[in-house]
This record gives C-alpha cells, sequence and structure tokens, in this order.
C-alpha cells in the first residue's frame, strides 16, 4: 500500500512538472531517450498521459533513473495469543494390593479327655480313693499305685504321681492290655474282674 501511494504521489508531481515545463520537455525528449537507452540497467521508462495546457492531448514519454527504495513491511495487528499451559496429571496408582496376614489357627491342646469312668474309675477308687497325685511311701503311686520299675517298662519318665490323670489313665490301659488285671490283684479281686 506504501508503494502504491509512492508511486501516485510520483505520478502527480510529475505531471505537475509536465504541464508547467511542457514546452521544456518536448526539445529535450529525445536526449532523455538516448542517454535511458544507454543506462538500461538502472533507467525505468514511465508513460505518462497528460493534457498540455492548450487542452490537447499528448503522450509524453518521460525518462527516468530510479532508484530502488525498500520501504519497511507493513505493521500487521496480531491477535493476542493465549498460552495455555497443560499440566498432566500425575499417574494415578492403587494402592499395593497386600494379602490379609495369615494367621494361624490358634494351637490348642488336643482335647483333654474325661477321666475314665465304670471299671476304671472302680479301680482307682479302690486303690487310691480317685486320688492321681497319691504317693505313700510304700513305693506305689498315682491313682493306679504304679511301681516304678513298671511305670518306666511302659516308657514313661519320672513318677506317676506327677503326671496328668490322662497319662496315669493311658498308662493303666497299656498295662492292662499287655498284662491283664493281675497286676492289681486285690481290687481286681474284689472287683470281680
Amino acid at each position: 500500500m506504501r508503494k502504491q501511494r509512492f508511486v501516485t504521489i510520483l505520478f502527480f508531481t510529475a505531471l505537475s512538472v509536465v504541464v508547467t515545463f511542457n514546452s521544456m520537455w518536448n526539445n529535450s525528449t529525445k536526449s532523455a531517450v538516448n542517454t535511458a537507452s544507454r543506462h538500461k540497467s538502472n533507467a525505468k521508462v514511465i508513460s505518462i498521459a497528460t493534457l498540455d495546457a492548450t487542452s490537447v492531448a499528448s503522450a509524453i514519454e518521460l525518462t527516468a533513473f530510479v532508484t530502488p527504495v525498500t520501504l519497511p513491511a507493513p505493521i500487521v495487528p496480531v491477535a493476542p495469543v493465549t498460552i495455555v499451559r497443560v499440566v498432566a496429571a500425575p499417574p494415578v496408582t492403587a494402592p499395593p494390593v497386600t494379602a490379609p496376614p495369615v494367621t494361624a489357627p490358634p494351637v490348642t491342646a488336643p482335647p483333654v479327655p474325661q477321666p475314665l469312668g465304670g471299671v476304671w474309675l472302680e479301680l482307682r477308687s479302690c486303690e487310691s480313693s480317685n486320688n492321681y497325685g497319691d504317693d505313700t511311701g510304700n513305693g506305689y503311686y498315682g491313682a493306679y499305685q504304679f511301681s516304678l520299675p513298671t511305670w518306666n517298662s511302659l516308657g514313661y519318665a519320672g513318677t506317676p504321681s506327677e503326671a496328668p490323670y490322662y497319662i496315669q489313665d493311658q498308662a493303666a490301659q497299656r498295662l492292662q492290655a499287655r498284662s491283664g488285671w493281675s497286676q492289681w490283684p486285690q481290687c481286681s479281686a474284689r472287683l470281680g474282674l
């Protein structure tokens, strides 16, 4: 747009000079054309149609030496720029999966059997008055009045009166299975065993 304005101003300026000095130019036109043809690299030929002072149309070829002019680039309005910053959300992580603690079932002692009843209760009552801790000092111990050699022969250690009642019941059953009721001679006879 500035180039166009510059050329328009140049055109009207040249036009006014041509109108004013029309007569002077008629004679020098031939000489200017000859000079321009010699300097073609820098010369630009501009054709201008003008009206002279007598209102007769004449075409004048005006040769001028033009120096190229670089005009600054036009200022173009720029729309405001909005900068958007995109921030990535942190990755979603699931909490670590942990297995529930393995709990062992509570350690329980095997169920303690009830003291033997029936004939075994009658035998204990006869031998020691049903006293598992009986130790009278006569060399026989516990509810079934075991001697230490008999107790040890069944595979038990210590004294029978210190063993729990269910161990004494177990030992009495093992002894009866191995040797019969004769191990308790008086009470077995009294009970009819």
